[in-house]
């Protein structure tokens, strides 16, 4: 009977041991489970719970603006200002963008250098982690060496002119105004469907920019039997056109091409035209933004000319007249052509932003290339199309009774 009774001892104590493993393990299991929830709701007296980091950002959304605020090109600094105050309001009046994060404007000013440009994106990517770069520069290097820097920050830039002229291999830069060949097509139809000259004088500045336009377009007039009787590029800094404009008068074209930069080029050309005499039967074209500045139709050899624009006030498009009534509410005047480009590169970026549902930069360049970036705009409807081009082409103008009037309106 002892041993019985030791061996039925040695099985109960055996089975008390295997029964306490089991609970043991039970409780490792069940805290294995437990553990986890209660690290999910950490934070109910007062801590940041883990997964709060990961939530939705309610800090600004950071866009990065580069152009001059000084230099020659100076004054495209005070047309971004006041597009980007009005813009800021815009997207304040509309609760902000994604769920509610405001926008902080970063300027930095290029001053026309391309090292200042370097230093821009270095400052803004780097030190300031900016969602987008809008603008890009003032001149043709800036802007090219912008696209550059998107490309090696993989950064998006909102680009607010037609260069580089191919955007094919540069993912992450999207333009937001014109492209060169829309440009070229527009003042192409112009020049053959209303103008119809057969003789063609050009009058350009020596700038790469000028080629880049003028090549293509001497080809498309002489396909169309249109002679080429005058061409002269001049320096920059040019300011006395009298001889240019003798010479012109003399070979007397039906229409004269003038493709300068900057407005004080033109104000020259029409002072110094008038004290020849006037332009006569030459009609003259100007297919760029400098000659859409309304100081330009004050002049009194600026009266029947015409001129390319992006936009000008007196359109009857919807978008195009908000743009109008939201400028003159904060600054009391209308809005010159100049300030849409900078208008279009900002409400690109932001809508870009908004289409990602995302601060994160290759997202958004993503995003602004998917074919799907579209929106109403002062200049009309515009998409962005996967290559990074848009499909404005902007208004031939006439000067009227000191008014850009536009032959065509929407």
């Amino acid at each position: 009977m002892a041993a019985l009774s030791g061996v039925y001892l040695g099985y109960l104590a055996m089975f008390q041991k295997s029964v306490l493993r089991h609970k043991i393990a039970a409780l490792f299991l069940t805290l294995a489970l437990i553990l986890p929830m209660l690290a999910a709701c950490e934070g109910d007296d007062g801590e940041t719970p883990a997964s709060a980091a990961a939530s939705v950002s309610t800090k600004p959304v950071k866009i990065g603006a580069v152009t001059s605020w000084s230099g020659p090109s100076g004054p495209a600094g005070l047309l971004a200002d006041q597009i980007m105050a009005m813009v800021k309001t815009q997207v304040e009046e509309k609760g902000g963008i994604l769920g509610g994060r405001s926008v902080e404007f970063l300027k930095y000013d290029d001053r026309g250098q391309v090292a200042d440009v370097i230093g821009a994106w270095q400052k803004l990517v780097l030190e300031e982690n900016v969602s987008a770069i809008v603008f890009g520069g003032g001149t043709t290097a800036t802007i090219t060496a912008s696209s550059d820097a998107a490309e090696q920050f993989k950064v998006p830039l909102f680009n607010f002119a037609p260069l580089p002229g191919d955007l094919s291999d540069r993912p992450y830069t999207v333009r937001c105004s014109y492209s060169k060949s829309a440009l070229n097509g527009q003042v192409h139809d112009f020049l053959l469907n209303e103008l119809k000259p057969k003789t063609i004088a050009l009058l350009c500045e020596e700038e790469q920019t000028m080629r880049t336009f003028i090549e293509p377009f001497k080809k498309q007039m002489n396909s169309a039997g249109v002679e080429i009787v005058y061409e002269q590029y001049v320096p920059f800094g040019t300011n006395y056109f009298s001889p240019y404009l003798t010479r012109i008068k003399y070979v007397n074209p039906d229409v004269l091409i003038g493709y300068f930069s900057q407005i004080n080029y033109y104000a020259m050309i029409f002072k110094q035209i008038m004290d020849l005499g006037g332009w006569g039967n030459i009609k003259f074209v100007s297919p760029t933004a400098a000659s859409g500045n309304p100081l330009i139709t004050k002049l009194p050899g600026a009266e029947g000319t015409y001129h390319w624009v992006l936009w000008t006030p007196g359109l009857s498009y919807p978008e195009a007249q908000k743009f109008e009534r939201d400028f003159v509410e904060r600054y009391g005047r209308l809005p010159m052509p100049q300030h849409i480009f900078f208008y279009l590169a900002l409400r690109g970026a932001i809508n870009a932003i908004d289409l990602a549902g995302s601060d994160d930069p290759q997202e958004i360049a993503k995003a602004a290339r998917s074919g799907d970036l579209h929106w109403d705009t002062p200049a009309g409807p515009l998409t962005v199309q996967p290559d990074g081009e848009t499909d404005l082409k902007g208004y031939i103008t006439v000067v009227k009774g000191g008014e850009f009037i536009p032959l065509v309106s929407r």
